[in-house]
């Protein structure tokens, strides 16, 4: 009985042992990682404030009366002195008969544009997809903003690129029909349009805007002041509510410069100098990024600075602006983007990954340069080429795997 309990003990420790063996080799042959590959990546370390817009303005009066007023010159257009800004017409049909008018010209002038292209012409195309693109992320930016005002120009224009882009690839011979249907049109409601009784002239030379907001005399517009302005000062105008001024149908923003005003944290403005070339992005209401130069940039209290730059792009988008929100983008990181998954730490505390070498683990060191808390993941420098130590680009790091260590033997 003795014998047969020993026997039993050993077969037991021999299937522990040969199972415990098993599982091993089987770590070493068999052991599942998860990889990742390295890419490029940009990345701007960016603050979010409230900005408020400011410009040299000149308030367009008119005494429009009982009569109905139909604004001839779109937004962020620029206008000379005394030139046409809007027509007053003595009922509403007239004024809506001269709206429709405008529609018509616009579609028109649209499709001869595109008919003007030729097909086979694929020089143009790259061009023509790009700004489809850029269109559609407007559209976009327009639409989540809840700024669908412009959303008429902006379909049109989406409309004229796809007609270009059927013309160029062949898809269309042309818009003939289309075109006479429109002309036919257009002339037979110029026969029922009556002319204008009056016209709104502006002021001034400058870019013209059809709303007004109070703020136009708020402040004092030129370089020396605005570089005056304070923190303090910035945060008053962001929670202002100036009355508007009566009798005014529009405004002129008279000078080709105009300002961007806001309060940031002084620790992050320590970073910035007057000159500085500084991006803007004003995400509900363009996609493009705006270009600036800081004017100025003064200590306030409560650890806030107020950030003054100065801007020179004008579009219908930017015309009319006023209290925004807006991305400061203060410095850019490029380099290797590497999820936090994929960090680790060696005894000396230097950061790295493990690589993937065919079945083999590699730890290679990596430079952080920038950490992003949000997403999750480091912008590292690429290092020298070739250089075996460090984490190079499309190199497969491990971003999930147990027990790693450097030599490990992985499935490929």
């Amino acid at each position: 009985m003795k014998e047969w309990l020993k026997r039993l003990g050993i077969l037991l420790v021999a299937i522990f042992l040969l199972a415990y063996v098993g599982y091993q080799i089987f770590q070493v042959l068999y052991s599942n990682v998860t990889v990742e590959t390295v890419s490029a990546y940009s990345v701007y370390d960016t603050v979010e404030t409230q900005a408020i817009a400011i410009r040299n303005e000149t308030l367009v009066e008119a005494d429009v009366g009982d009569n109905y007023l139909f604004y001839t010159l779109d937004n962020g257009n620029r206008v000379s002195k005394n030139g046409e800004v809007a027509a007053l017409y003595s009922d509403e049909e007239a004024a809506g008969l001269q709206q429709q008018l405008g529609v018509l010209d616009e579609e028109i002038a649209y499709l001869e544009s595109a008919q003007a292209l030729t097909s086979g012409n694929y020089a143009g195309l790259e061009a023509i997809e790009q700004q489809l693109a850029m269109k559609m992320q407007e559209i976009t930016v327009h639409v989540n903003g809840q700024a669908t005002g412009e959303l008429r120009r902006l379909r049109a224009q989406l409309l004229t690129l796809m007609n270009k882009r059927q013309v160029i690839v062949g898809a269309v011979s042309g818009f003939e029909d289309k075109l006479a249907g429109l002309y036919a049109e257009r002339e037979a409601l110029s026969s029922r349009v009556s002319d204008a009784i009056g016209t709104v002239r502006a002021p001034v030379s400058g870019y013209f805007i059809d709303r007004t907001d109070g703020f136009e005399t708020y402040f004092t517009v030129s370089d020396r002041d605005m570089a005056a302005l304070t923190a303090e000062e910035i945060q008053e105008a962001l929670t202002a509510a100036p009355p508007k001024t009566d009798g005014c149908v529009g405004k002129i923003s008279a000078d080709y410069y105009w300002y961007l005003a806001c309060s940031i944290d002084s620790q992050k403005a320590a970073s910035l100098e007057v000159g500085d070339s500084l991006k803007v992005r004003l995400p509900f209401v363009t996609a493009e990024i705006v270009p600036t130069k800081v004017l100025a940039v003064n200590q306030g209290e409560n650890n806030q600075s107020a950030l003054i730059l100065k801007c020179s792009l004008m579009s219908e988008e930017l015309s009319d602006i006023r209290l925004e929100s807006v991305q400061l983008l203060l410095e850019q990181f490029s380099g290797l983007r590497l999820p936090d998954k994929a960090l680790h730490f060696d005894k000396d505390n230097r950061a790295g990954a493990y690589v993937r070498m065919g079945t083999t683990v590699t730890f290679r060191y990596v430079d952080v340069l920038y950490h992003n808390e949000k997403d999750k993941y480091s912008i590292c420098a690429i290092p020298d080429a070739g250089d075996k130590t460090y984490v190079q680009l499309y190199d497969d790091v491990i971003v999930e795997g147990k027990d790693l260590y450097d030599g490990k033997v992985v499935q490929s």
